[in-house]
């Protein structure tokens, strides 16, 4: 285990930070852009799902309904590691555990949550010869800190596994749901941006009537 060790301690706290400050920036542009028009950089559409969707995938599905209901000890707490709780299979409900237990793994759910939605509504706005690599570098980062649950001894490869399954596959069937994959952009356009301009005259138009 190297839960002891402070700079990879520095590292989780950074995998935390992609997640919720990614979430924050969210609920950020969608409240400063109600006021500022010119802030409206992404749909507001967009931001609202992305802020649903995190609420409802991490937040209710894994961390309130999973851990707290399953009952399945974590590594460090179970005999064979110098705990007190009995193992018990990632299918199994149990009794080991009476809240924030080991499946599934909450901050795994949120890495590939928000890794999901990038990959779902950024990536293919990138040239076609980024989007392949974007695509592995945000699947690596998602896997890299879901790993590090496993090597801080606070879960099973189990629990990240499938929280990772969880958190992807509930997140592509809300994006489909809720339509996300018939916007042609996520972004606003200029024009749109600016509501209060009036268009320029079509001069030859304009002309034509005069002639």
């Amino acid at each position: 285990m190297i839960k002891d060790l402070k700079v990879w301690q520095h590292v989780r706290t950074l995998m935390i930070v992609l997640t919720d400050g990614t979430v924050a920036t969210t609920l950020t542009l969608m409240i400063l852009a109600m006021p500022f028009s010119r802030l409206r950089i992404v749909r507001p559409r967009i931001l609202g799902f992305m802020i649903l969707v995190y609420a409802v995938v991490p937040g209710v599905l894994v961390n309130f309904l999973f851990k707290q209901h399953w009952g399945r000890a974590r590594p460090r707490d179970i005999l064979e590691f110098g705990g007190a709780a009995h193992f018990s299979p990632p299918l199994q409900i149990a009794d080991q555990c009476r809240g924030n237990c080991s499946f599934v793994s909450g901050e795994t759910s949120a890495l590939f949550t928000v890794a999901t939605l990038m990959v779902l509504i950024f990536v293919p706005q990138l040239p076609k010869h980024l989007r392949r690599g974007a695509t592995a570098l945000i699947v690596a980062v998602a896997t890299f800190g879901s790993g590090l649950r496993v090597a801080f001894g606070a879960h099973f490869a189990s629990d990240v596994i499938f929280a990772a399954l969880i958190a992807t596959g509930a997140t592509v069937v809300l994006y489909m749901i809720a339509g996300m994959d018939r916007l042609d952009s996520p972004f606003v356009k200029q024009g749109a941006r600016r509501p209060g301009l009036a268009r320029a005259p079509n001069v030859h138009a304009v002309q034509t009537r005069f002639d």
